[in-house]
């Protein structure tokens, strides 16, 4: 894959501005390296910021930066069942926001727990995302899924613009022809997300938090494999993404800016086929929300 092509399917992802997010991860990035990642980003042709109003201090630093060349695409926190006027805490969540941002609009607002669609209130908190769309607050209507049958009950129902998922090497269970088809068929755009699992793909096995060890196996044959060919378990990874479905753009996560340049450095063609047995179906290893730690 060209270089160019490939940095127009670069997604920036945010979770560690102001936080150390993620499994593997000690670093906080913090306003300065913020400022210099961007940076990078716009030389790179990397235009897409992806964040969310949970994401602790980063809307305060992204605030600080000029982002006008930039789209971004956040998410709305769950709901609290506390909640009566969906329409007024949807408008008020979306209007801190974008002040932290120093933003009149964004490109994507998702649900960041899309099976609120799904309850009791789901048409009315879909409608007042869908007035947000009319006033051009926001362009594009998304829901950030973990599972696939969440994700077609979903689409069944509503219109949604832009879907966001996890696809990685352990886990491939929205890479499905019918699933692919499905959303093509409905014009909806695809981001991927959690291309290193947090980061245990990348990291060696034996620094593993303990809760993993039940999946050494799995661990010790993907890195024997990387070994044998040669291969980094980054430009595998970043590869395994850009190719699984064609039109879709992968969200980076980062913890500092020489990530995201060893990142943009890496090769992704002539990548042997991946053996079937390193995949894994537990969802206590691939879905995050299930660990034990």
């Amino acid at each position: 894959m060209k270089l160019s092509v490939r940095q127009n399917k670069l997604v920036l992802g945010t979770a560690q501005f102001g936080s150390n997010y993620g499994i593997t991860n000690k670093n906080i990035i913090g306003e300065k390296e913020s400022k210099e990642i961007l940076k990078f980003c716009y030389k790179n042709n990397i235009k897409e910021i992806d964040t969310a109003i949970d994401y602790k201090k980063c809307e305060e630093i992204l605030g600080t930066i000029n982002l006008t060349n930039y789209k971004i695409l956040t998410k709305l926190p769950k709901k609290n069942k506390k909640i009566k006027n969906i329409e007024k805490w949807i408008n008020d969540e979306v209007t801190r926001s974008l002040k932290k941002l120093n933003q009149s609009s964004v490109n994507t607002l998702y649900l960041h727990n899309p099976r609120d669609l799904l309850g009791d209130n789901g048409l009315e908190i879909y409608q007042a995302i869908k007035l947000l769309k009319s006033n051009r607050i926001i362009k594009n209507i998304g829901i950030s899924i973990y599972s696939p049958e969440t994700m077609i009950e979903i689409i069944s129902q509503f219109k949604i613009d832009v879907v966001q998922f996890p696809l990685n090497i352990l886990d491939n269970r929205f890479n499905k022809q019918s699933i692919i088809s499905e959303l093509k068929k409905q014009s909806i755009k695809v981001y991927i997300r959690s291309i290193f699992l947090q980061g245990l793909l990348i990291t060696r096995s034996n620094n593993h938090h303990i809760y993993f060890k039940k999946w050494h196996r799995v661990f010790r044959k993907w890195e024997s494999w990387l070994a044998e060919n040669n291969l980094s378990a980054i430009e595998v990874c970043l590869n395994h993404a850009l190719s699984s479905i064609k039109e879709a753009k992968v969200v980076l996560g980062i913890s500092s800016l020489d990530d995201l340049i060893e990142i943009s450095n890496q090769r992704t063609d002539n990548i042997p086929t991946i053996p079937s047995d390193i995949k894994c179906n537990d969802l206590e290893l691939i879905d995050p929300r299930k660990w034990d730690l």
